[in-house]
Formats: structure tokens, C-alpha cells, sequence
């Protein structure tokens, strides 16, 4: 039977939760600068859980399910979130999210506000109604991605390719969006 852990903040107390990061369940807990890094965070359930200023770099969340989660100022590098079970509801706040693929995933209407996203794999995912406001997405992919009606509001770094990326009804700002003409081979003076 697999632990289960209600109401609960933990505040850098990653040693303590080693023992239950395979198979436990977490509801309505609050890890506060805990480092999960290079951890291994497999078969886990994280229900209405926030995670603040916490290190989840490196981890592995093979099976996990994340739903009605916030990650705030969060290192969340590296993360393959393609092998946890579908994200629900999950919202990113002032994240350094580096590195990590979202591919093929229904993401729609999530917010990744302020957070930096540099060098991350979105193709193929379903980010209709997303909130990239204030992101940095250098060297982000979107190929094949639905990008309907996302707000790209003070977004940089991002290289969309209109031909290959559903854009109808993005909002985006200059100069940023003459990246999407660049995609067009447009010149523009």
C-alpha cells in the first residue's frame, strides 16, 4: 500500500521525502525549497500541490501525475515530462524550465508566466490558449504545436514557423512577431 501524505508543507526537507519518492501520493502539500534534483520521482501522485523556489532538476517522473500543481520559482532543468501520466491543470510561475520536453502534450491553457524556457521541446503539444507572457524561449520548438490564441505578450527568443505551426488568433507584440514573417521569408525594412 502506498503512503499517502494530506495537508502537509514541507520547507527543505527533500532528505525526508526520499523515502516516499516512489509510489507515495501527495494532496494539498506545499514543498517549499526542497531539492528534488537527479531523484528519482517515478509512480508518484502530486494532487493540488504547489511547489516554491524548489529544485526538481534532473528528476525523473516516469508514471507520476501532476494535476491542479503550481511550480513557482522553480529549477525544473531537464525534465522528460513526456513519461508522466497526462499534466492536468498544471501552472508555471517565474520557472527556469531549461532543457525540458513537452512533446505531443495537451497543455492548453496552461501559464508558464515569467518563466525561462530556453532550448525546450514543445512539438506536436496542444498549447491552444497558453500564456507565454514575459517567457524567454530561446531556442524553444513548436514544430507541429497548436499555438491558437496563446499570448505571447513580452515573449523573446522565440522562432515560430507559421507553416508548420498553428498561429490563428496568437497574440504577440513587436518586434518579436517579425519572427514569424522571418519563418515566411519576408523581408521586412
Amino acid at each position: 500500500m502506498s503512503e499517502v501524505v494530506e495537508n502537509k508543507t514541507f520547507k527543505g526537507e527533500a532528505e525526508k521525502l526520499l523515502p516516499f519518492l516512489t509510489g507515495a501520493e501527495f494532496y494539498d502539500c506545499i514543498f517549499e525549497s526542497c531539492d528534488f534534483s537527479e531523484q528519482p520521482m517515478q509512480n508518484l501522485k502530486f494532487i493540488d500541490c504547489s511547489f516554491k523556489k524548489s529544485n526538481l532538476s534532473n528528476v525523473s517522473v516516469t508514471n507520476s501525475v501532476f494535476s491542479d500543481c503550481l511550480f513557482e520559482e522553480s529549477k525544473l532543468l531537464g525534465i522528460n515530462w513526456c513519461v508522466a501520466r497526462p499534466l492536468r491543470d498544471v501552472n508555471f510561475k517565474e520557472c527556469h524550465m531549461n532543457f525540458t520536453v513537452f512533446q505531443e502534450l495537451d497543455m492548453r491553457k496552461t501559464s508558464f508566466k515569467g518563466s525561462v524556457i530556453r532550448e525546450a521541446d514543445f512539438a506536436g503539444a496542444k498549447l491552444q490558449q497558453a500564456d507565454f507572457s514575459d517567457c524567454d524561449l530561446s531556442g524553444s520548438i513548436f514544430n507541429n504545436a497548436n499555438l491558437s490564441k496563446a499570448k505571447l505578450l513580452g515573449a523573446e527568443g522565440y522562432y515560430i514557423d507559421p507553416k508548420n505551426t498553428i498561429v490563428k488568433g496568437c497574440i504577440v507584440e513587436m518586434p518579436e512577431a517579425m519572427s514569424l514573417l522571418k519563418a515566411l521569408e519576408i523581408d521586412v525594412r
